[in-house]
């Protein structure tokens, strides 16, 4: 038997024999080194195919052992895992049963929410990789009760378990860059957001999907039956399968290798988490809801009430009706538990729960011994990090790019004039014009580039103005209403040599000077006040009441 040469012995010689040994030919100096370097070449990425192998063996191993374990969405495993599959089918099944009565309550294992590693470039959950210690006979102090429900399930001795109530999250983010923030600041915050936010978004795809057209986004998160998980200390150590993995490391620095580890096994591992149930809705809404000066009168909200009607729908209560005709809900979901058991789905997310938050996490390097592999893994990790934050960078450029075509880019608009009940002069004689509103058909407001500031009138009023449409020139009102573009989108009403507030969406509105000024939409425009604006992102009406005419101009409905 020791005579015989196995394959992994062929192996070890094909990696580790230069290939210019294999040669009987004499050669010259410059044709061994280009040899060498062509041997070298081959043996990395032989060494690299056999790191790959033994890899995928230690993780195939390593998910029959430790699969499932909490992951964002309830019971989970590393993606396209047959052996995962079947594990947590099994889990479930037997966890349900439990549940309702059809099998003997039992002593579970508590959930390993914690000690399992990640990627902090993406979100992507690996293994666990902690080696944890549960006891045959657990005392009562080793033992945790879940009120709701009176599972029971046995603590790891390294870890400390706390049930906690977490208030209802709901935040609003204007615009994608917000949003990406979460992902890109990660290690410099020092957590983790489960739900939604689990996965790092592509911000060209957020942009796209939420954000363009003049919208803006709320991710708004309930938690349910939450336990909280960490370790007792910091003196932790890796399971064997974990160990065996960075045991296979290079001492010299391959970026390959140490890349494909990373792919493998994350850049990071949990030692503060939060464990339970989530109800989860991302809301996509119009961004003219709220109450502004340019839409003043609209019926918009203030951002306290626009809070208020998130929470009462994350609630499952009835929101405001001016608010839902102009959001939609895009996800609406339940996390860990059984998501198609409604009504007792809370009951069901002790023995499924979800990783809801790591709270802090610790790189890979804190836990390895060899100073070289150490120096290696952080050099690693930081690449990968800097290659997203790169990628990141370069994607905002993007979005910003398309967000400055779309600001800038032509849109409809309706232009309007108007005044207040009004006295004029007409050969001597004092008249009185009753109040009035006119609105034209919608027009298209031409691209910035084409409405610069500034321009000459005869170019301004035959480019840069709605058709003529008013008749209201014996109050020194023109037939038309001119406008123009700064280099950022924002447009303003240019009446005479007057001009209104620069706006981006919403009405600017112009008056002739020397009369009074109309700027407060839910009131009747004062006496002898006389008026033009440009309305971009609403529709103008004009509401008939006892008393005159109010001016809305109206955030569309979705």
């Amino acid at each position: 038997m020791a005579c015989q040469i196995t394959i992994l012995n062929i192996i070890i010689i094909f990696i580790f024999t230069p290939i210019y040994a294999f040669s009987k030919v004499d050669l010259n100096q410059a044709h061994v080194e280009e040899l060498q370097v062509s041997g070298n070449l081959r043996q990395n990425s032989n060494k690299r195919q056999l790191f790959q192998l033994m890899s995928q063996s230690i993780i195939e191993e390593a998910i029959q052992d430790l699969c499932p374990f909490p992951g964002y969405q309830g019971s989970y495993c590393i993606e396209n895992s047959e052996q995962s599959d079947a594990l947590f089918r099994n889990q479930r099944k037997t966890a349900y049963k439990a549940q309702t009565g059809q099998e003997t309550q039992q002593i579970y294992r508590m959930p390993q929410g914690i000690g399992t590693s990640f990627d902090i470039t993406t979100g992507d959950l690996k293994l666990p990789v902690v080696q944890l210690t549960y006891q045959k006979e657990p005392t009562e102090q080793q033992v945790w009760r879940d009120d709701l429900t009176g599972n029971q399930f046995i603590i790891a001795d390294e870890t400390d378990v706390e049930q906690i109530q977490l208030q209802p999250d709901v935040k609003i983010y204007k615009n994608e860059f917000d949003l990406s923030d979460i992902w890109t600041n990660a290690v410099q915050n020092g957590e983790w957001f489960g739900g939604w936010y689990s996965q790092s978004k592509d911000i060209n795809d957020v942009y796209s999907k939420f954000f363009k057209g003049d919208q803006e986004i709320s991710i708004a998160q309930l938690t349910k039956n939450v336990i909280r998980l960490k370790f007792k200390t910091d003196n932790l150590k890796l399971n064997k399968y974990a160990q065996m993995a960075v045991d296979a490391l290079p001492k010299v620095f391959q970026p390959q290798i140490y890349n494909d580890f990373l792919e493998s096994w994350g850049t990071h591992i949990s030692v503060d988490t939060f464990i339970g149930g989530m109800i989860e809705k991302l809301t996509v809404f119009k961004n003219c809801v709220y109450a502004t000066s340019s839409f003043n009168g609209n019926g918009g909200l203030s951002p306290d009430q626009l809070a208020q009607a998130l929470n009462n729908e994350l609630h499952g209560n009835k929101a405001d009706d001016y608010f839902v005709a102009r959001r939609k809900v895009s996800i609406d979901q339940r996390l860990g538990g059984n998501p198609e058991d409604v009504q007792n789905w809370e009951n069901t997310v002790s023995l499924n729960p979800a990783l809801l938050k790591i709270n802090r996490f610790v790189s890979w390097d804190n836990f390895i011994q060899d100073q070289d592999v150490k120096t290696n893994l952080q050099q690693a990790i930081q690449n990968r990090i800097e290659s997203m934050k790169q990628k990141q960078a370069n994607y905002q450029q993007q979005v910003k790019e398309q967000r400055r075509i779309e600001n800038c880019g032509p849109k409809t608009a309706y232009a309007v004039q108007g005044n207040g009940i009004s006295t004029f002069l007409n050969y001597q004689i004092t008249l009185v014009q009753p109040m009035n509103f006119l609105v034209s058909e919608d027009f298209k407001l031409q691209d910035s580039s084409q409405c610069a500031p500034g321009l000459p009138f005869d170019i301004s009023k035959s480019r840069c103005s709605s058709s003529e449409f008013g008749k209201m020139t014996h109050l020194a009102i023109p037939k038309e209403v001119r406008y123009e573009r700064d280099d950022q989108g924002n447009f303003r009403t240019i009446l005479r040599e007057a001009y209104g507030d620069w706006v981006d969406k919403g009405c600017s509105v112009a008056f002739v000077p020397g009369f009074p000024q109309f700027q407060d939409f839910s009131q009747y425009p004062p006496r002898n006040s006389r008026f033009q604006m440009i309305c971009v992102g609403c529709t103008p009406i004009i509401v008939e009441q006892t008393g005159g005419k109010l001016f809305k101009c109206n955030c569309p409905e979705f």
